[in-house]
């Protein structure tokens, strides 16, 4: 029996203590992409040349607060590591974490196809 591609993805993932690293972090509340499809995802995110499918991870707050990762709302300052010239206020990222995000702050992950 085939795993299911969330399972597979969470399964896959390295073990490294960090998941994923300040500078590549950024986050949408999960109430804002509920329910959305991976061609609507691509769209709202703004993800460029990315295609569906698309894996989201869950990061609950309390989790991401307990492993001492600070969320905060994007500046425009937030751009310039990743030479992102498409960033504008109030548009993609919604927040921006200041600390590496350990994976024991992973709630679940979704598979968006």
């Amino acid at each position: 029996m085939q795993e299911e591609p969330a399972t597979a993805a969470f399964n896959d993932l390295s073990g490294d203590p960090i998941l994923l690293p300040a500078e590549h972090s950024w986050m949408v509340p999960a109430a804002n992409v509920a329910e959305t499809a991976g061609s609507a995802l691509r769209r709202q995110l703004q993800l460029g040349g990315s295609r569906p499918p698309f894996i989201m991870f869950i990061f609950p707050k309390a989790l991401l607060c307990a492993a001492g990762v600070m969320i905060r709302e994007p500046r425009g300052f937030d751009a310039l590591p990743g030479r992102n010239l498409q960033w504008t206020p109030g548009g993609v990222p919604d927040e921006r974490v200041d600390n590496d995000i350990p994976l024991l702050a992973l709630g679940w992950i979704e598979w968006r196809p």
